[in-house]
């Protein structure tokens, strides 16, 4: 695997395939935006959101705490990262987060997918807000 492949791996997650059906598999792993990044593409906010909905604790508080690195930063974008990171901190536990993934991302991932996604933003996060307005 060249260098830059490979931090981009380590700071990014595994490598994503460029397969169709394995492209679906990365996706729902919280994977999809892996193939854009390490071709040092920027990854498009719809995909963004589909790691957010998809991607377990770990990979998510990998994106946050490495938002200020190059190659997060030219994929990702620092504010997007930060959400990811911020999104594993809220969360906290697999449970809470699959919960968050299940009731709101997804549905936000969906309507964003088909272009509705400032209708279902604010329904959505009016359902999630924590007691003390987090």
């Amino acid at each position: 695997m060249a260098p830059f492949r490979l931090r981009l791996t380590r700071h990014l997650g595994a490598p994503a395939s460029a397969d169709p059906a394995a492209q679906a598999g990365d996706w729902l792993r919280g994977q999809g935006d892996l193939l854009i990044a390490g071709m040092g593409g920027q990854v498009p906010v719809a995909v963004q959101l589909g790691v957010l909905a998809h991607a377990d604790l770990s990979r998510l508080a990998d994106l946050g705490r490495n938002r200020r690195l190059g190659s997060v930063r030219r994929a990702w974008g620092t504010q997007m990262a930060r959400l990811a990171g911020d999104l594993a901190d809220f969360a906290a536990t697999p449970q809470r987060l699959a919960a968050l993934q299940r009731d709101l991302l997804v549905p936000l991932e969906l309507e964003a997918v088909g272009g509705h996604a400032e209708s279902t933003a604010s329904t959505c996060t009016t359902r999630h807000t924590a007691p003390d307005g987090r």
